[in-house]
Parts: C-alpha cells; structure tokens; sequence
C-alpha cells in the first residue's frame, strides 16, 4: 500500500521485491496515475473553544491514540492522503451492504459538545449512521440515524446527540454503510454548537459592573459568562480601553 498521495497525480515508482530469505530482484521503474479527487470541503469556521475535533486540518486532535480504523463487521478499507497541499482526507473504500467499522480512541468527556460535525462525500449515492460510542451502554444505539448521501457532492452533516450520556465516549461507529463505491470523511468534529458560531460571533453575558479603585487609577470591569466559561474583562483602566 502507498498512503499520502495527492489525487490526479503522476508517480514514478521504484518497486522491489525480495523473498523470505532477504534475496530482492532488480528494481522495476513503475507510472501510475492517481485518480481525480473531489475539491476540498469547505473550511469549517466554528470558534475553536467551542469544538473538541477527531479529524480536521482546522482544528487539533482532542483525543490521544486515535484509530482510524477498527473492523467490525465487513469493513470498507481505508487509506488516508491529500486532496489539496495541506488538505488532509480518510478514504473508505468499497464494502458490502451493511458493513460496519468504528474509530477508537482514548475516552473524551463530550457532555458539553453534543453536535457532532461531519462532511461526507461519497462517490455514488448511499446511507450511513454515524454516532459515538460509550463503554457497558447500548444507549447511543437508539440515537442511530440513517442519513442520505448525495453522491459526487460534499454532504455536511450535524446529528444531535443532546441528551445522550457522553462521559466516556472511546468509539465511533459506522454503521450500516451502504454505497458502491466509496467515500472521503473531513472535518469530524464535536461541538457546543448546532449551528457555525466564529470567533466574531462569540455567545457574552455580561453582568455585574463593579469599580475598582487602586491610588488614582480606577478599573471597571464585568463578570461575565463567554461560551459557557466564567471570566472577568476589564474594559477600561486608567481611561484606556481594553
């Protein structure tokens, strides 16, 4: 297997092969193209303290020892590379009608990020449920959703998992994925959010004015509650904004 290649590209290859006993045979130059790939899927622009991240070139890994694939019931194989420079992707290819494969991963407290985000892009029209997985329950079994895929088309999807006790959440599963002929997975990610929310459009409740006041200078500041996070900000200090 070759990983990391960029779609729609030329290669000249050197290949080698030897037997058990370490004896090779000469080199055979080899060309190969690869096939074209999809354009990259749009950039996710969610503020990064609202988002705990499995796979993404926007945000960082949340979680340590992750595992991209882990067979669990005829699983489609899985390969990773480049759509783009610096546009990393996971390809699982072609498998049966109702194969199933799940990511692993060390357990993430998620309680507070019950979205998940996911852009699929499959290369015929198909379904899939997507939904994580926490150790000695079956609950997230009855938060299975079968989504629609639009083939040759970036589906972006966001299921709710509001409600769902996600403490120790170690696995993804795939489940039930059904298309002929493969698909690319970007930006999987976790968030407080539903809807994209920029750092621009950060969630402030400002209350409780007080005044401060340290020899001639006076400070004026609010407690407040950002994204969910208690803090106290300064606006003023000796007549300068902050």
């Amino acid at each position: 297997n070759v990983a990391g290649l960029l779609p729609g590209t030329k290669y000249n290859l050197s290949v080698i092969a030897a037997d058990g006993s370490g004896n090779a045979a000469e080199a055979v130059a080899v060309e190969l193209n690869t096939l074209a790939g999809p354009a990259p899927a749009t950039a996710p622009k969610t503020y990064a303290g609202l988002v705990k991240s499995l796979f993404s070139d926007v945000y960082p890994t949340a979680v340590a020892n992750m595992n991209y694939y882990q067979e669990w019931w005829k699983g489609a194989p899985m390969s990773q590379g480049q759509l783009a420079e610096g546009d990393n992707v996971i390809f699982y290819g072609v498998a049966d009608e109702g194969a199933s494969f799940g990511w692993a991963f060390d357990q993430i407290d998620l309680t507070e990020y019950p979205y998940l985000h996911v852009s699929i892009y499959p290369l015929a029209a198909g379904t899939i449920e997507v939904y994580p997985v926490q150790p000695g329950s079956n609950e997230s079994l009855y938060h299975r959703v079968s989504e629609t895929l639009k083939a040759n088309e970036w589906n972006d999807l966001v299921y709710d998992f509001t409600g769902l006790e996600m403490t120790k959440i170690q696995q993804i599963g795939w489940c039930n994925y059904v298309t002929a002929q493969g698909f690319f997975v970007d930006n999987f990610y976790f968030s407080k959010s539903k809807d994209e929310v920029t750092a621009a459009d950060r969630r402030i409740n400002a209350y409780g004015l007080s005044v401060a006041a340290d020899g001639d200078n006076y400070i004026f500041s609010y407690t407040a509650n950002i994204d969910g996070t208690e803090a106290n900000i300064i606006f003023y200090q000796n007549g300068v904004e902050k």
